[in-house]
């Protein structure tokens, strides 16, 4: 069986599909619209089904933005001061993207550039 490693990481199976969703779908079944394969690990290589979850793809972001789910709340940190905040409430969400700054380091850069700009 000849397989390729993709510049992104993944291991291509010979059939043209990523290993990890061929494995899912041969152990599994189908891989409904709107999810992705995850690898529970993070090891892109490791894909035996143990190590393969199905996920909505806007958790499947998540995951992969550094969120982690607190008491049933999503949080994550902040780059910028390192503190773990709720996502709901402290971080910046645009078309599925996560701002990786929390709102207040966001509003402090800001506001330090625009003083900076004026001396």
């Amino acid at each position: 069986m000849k397989r390729t490693l993709t510049d992104n990481g993944y291991i291509l199976a010979e059939s043209g599909k990523y290993e990890h969703r061929e494995v899912w779908e041969q152990h599994k079944g189908k891989i409904p619209k709107g999810y992705e394969i995850h690898h529970i690990n993070h090891n892109r290589h490791d894909n035996r089904i143990e190590n393969l979850a199905l996920l909505p793809e806007k958790i499947h972001r998540r995951i992969h933005a550094g969120c982690v789910v607190v008491n049933g709340e999503w949080y994550k940190r902040c780059v910028r001061c390192k503190k773990l905040k709720r996502l709901k409430d402290n971080f910046y969400v645009r078309k599925g993207h996560i701002n990786s700054w929390c709102k207040t380091c966001v509003k402090e850069a800001v506001y330090e550039s625009r003083k900076l700009n004026r001396s």
